[in-house]
């Protein structure tokens, strides 16, 4: 063949590869036209990265977010067990018993177990000396005898499950929990009946039943005096009195009169009487401020009017000027008196919101027991 046509030939083959079958060319019209009716035809490709951006908002506007308060709960209970530690113990057996509790509750890897749980994962002496931090500076030997002090002590804030790796321990949880309780019941009797109605209370809860003459004697009390205070504990519903009679005609002077505590219907009692002291705190409260509102209101004007004071001062001061503004006049200004009630009534609420506080924790570690 000439030259000329297989030069022919070559750009004929060049041109066929480029062009579509008929179907295909078909078939790539409709998608354009389908394109263009959903706008989507000469966008570029700044503009798609905005679209997916779009998408995603959608995506996200539909996920709820809350806030978990077992988490704040843990941390709560695990701050009072570690203050527990550390006053009966020393502060370096608080960082240890830390370090235990965030391998036991926190950790991600063992079951993130809330302070609720009857059982714990296991943890060994070389994790905790791992996750202790610079300082106190330990060595394995003494995180060891730390640890063993903890296990072998008479609250068992750890129990020893093995011997593996110098010593497998726990956290019994729920142990910790009614030792918490038990506290913060033993601190309501104190205050309401005194020091012996506490060693009394203490006593009962060591030996679980008695007789009123063993009260007596283990105590180191009078028998009046030992009678005389079982009586106002079982008047609170601190202590719980079971009648044992010999005959059948109940005659009290054959008859036995056992006392006991009953720690979870103690603690319910307690409970319920700490819900009642929130409401009251809270309406006193209320009752304050809405009382006081007005002088209130004016003392914050009056603060605000100082600081705008002070810093107009700084300003004059830096610009060299002695123009400075006065001393609040007209409504804002306070008198010595008002400022002196204002002082009492910012105290009275102060102290009632640290009651509600004190009684927040509280409720925290006495509904944690019944649950």
């Amino acid at each position: 063949p000439s030259s000329s046509g297989g030069s022919d030939e070559v750009a004929m083959l060049q041109q066929s590869r480029f062009e579509l079958p008929p179907m295909m060319a078909e078939i790539e019209k409709m998608s354009r036209k389908r394109k263009r009716s959903l706008g989507d035809e000469g966008e570029g490709p700044s503009k798609r990265p905005k679209r997916e951006a779009e998408k995603t908002e959608v995506v996200d506007g539909e996920i709820q977010w809350y806030i978990n308060y077992e988490q704040f709960h843990s941390h709560f209970i695990n701050q009072d067990i570690i203050t527990a530690v550390s006053k009966r113990i020393d502060e370096t057996a608080g960082c240890v018993m830390r370090v235990a509790l965030n391998l036991c509750c926190n950790d991600p890897s063992k079951q993130n177990l809330a302070p609720t749980s009857k059982s714990s994962p296991e943890f060994c002496v070389s994790e905790v000396v791992s996750g202790l931090p610079q300082r106190p500076s330990l060595s394995h030997r003494e995180v060891e005898c730390y640890l063993h002090v903890l296990a072998d002590d008479q609250c068992q804030f750890l129990r020893k499950t093995g011997d593996a790796g110098g010593g497998c321990y726990t956290v019994d949880t729920c142990h910790l929990s009614e030792l918490l309780c038990r506290a913060s019941l033993e601190v309501v009797v104190k205050e309401r009946l005194g020091d012996k109605s506490l060693r009394i209370f203490r006593l009962l809860l060591l030996k679980k039943i008695l007789e009123e003459r063993q009260v007596a004697e283990m105590a180191m009390l009078p028998s009046k005096e030992a009678k005389k205070m079982l009586y106002s504990l079982l008047a609170e519903n601190f202590i719980t009195l079971q009648e044992i009679p010999r005959t059948n005609d109940y005659a009290p002077s054959r008859t036995f009169y056992l006392f006991s505590v009953n720690v979870p219907l103690v603690t319910r009692t307690v409970l319920e009487r700490c819900y009642k002291a929130l409401g009251n705190l809270v309406s006193k409260r209320l009752q304050e401020t809405e009382d006081h509102k007005r002088l209130l209101e004016r003392s914050v004007l009056y603060e605000k009017h100082l600081e705008l004071q002070q810093l107009h001062q700084q300003q004059q001061e830096r610009l060299g000027s002695e123009d400075v503004a006065g001393t609040p006049t007209g409504d804002d200004a306070l008198t010595p008196e008002e400022k002196k009630k204002v002082d009492e009534v910012k105290r009275s609420i102060t102290r009632l919101e640290h009651g509600e506080l004190q009684l927040d924790e509280t409720i925290l570690l006495l509904t944690n027991y019944i649950n």
